[in-house]
């Protein structure tokens, strides 16, 4: 299945980043970020919930760092099961996400911020019209 076209902005700093996301903000025009894009890449290819702008974090230096203090949005869940710089509880953790095929792409920040799993509201407009409203999505909940 084709994605809608959309346009890819690739920032090499975390500003750059905020600035992109700024611009487009206030110019009204929606956006989403990507990581790894396990989720957001399905979705697209759906033609769900898509934006005409996304920001990709994956060219962000900081944003790959891994330590004891800082883990940063573009680690992989995949390096968080292999690092022994965190705590093995998140290790444990990370380990319990996924397949580790999914897990090598997926990431901590993607995890995180992650649009709805919900079944009923990563559907088309049409399927939803077939059946009965959701009090999550409809409700302003």
């Amino acid at each position: 299945m084709r994605m809608p076209p959309f346009n890819l902005h690739n920032p090499s700093t975390l500003e750059d980043a905020l600035t992109k996301a700024s611009e487009l903000e206030s110019s009204g025009e929606e956006f989403d970020w990507i990581s790894g894009g396990t989720d957001l890449i399905p979705n697209y290819k759906w033609h769900l919930n898509t934006k005409k702008n996304v920001i990709s974090l994956s060219g962000i230096e900081e944003l790959h760092e891994l330590g004891t203090n800082k883990i940063g949005a573009m680690v992989t869940l995949q390096e968080l099961v292999e690092s022994s710089s965190v705590h093995p509880l998140i290790s444990e953790a990370a380990s319990k996400v996924a397949s580790i095929m999914v897990r090598r792409s997926a990431t901590l920040g993607g995890n995180i911020c992650l649009d709805t799993r919900c079944f009923w509201y990563n559907q088309t407009e049409q399927w939803r019209e077939s059946i009965d409203w959701c009090h999550k999505c409809d409700c302003g909940t």
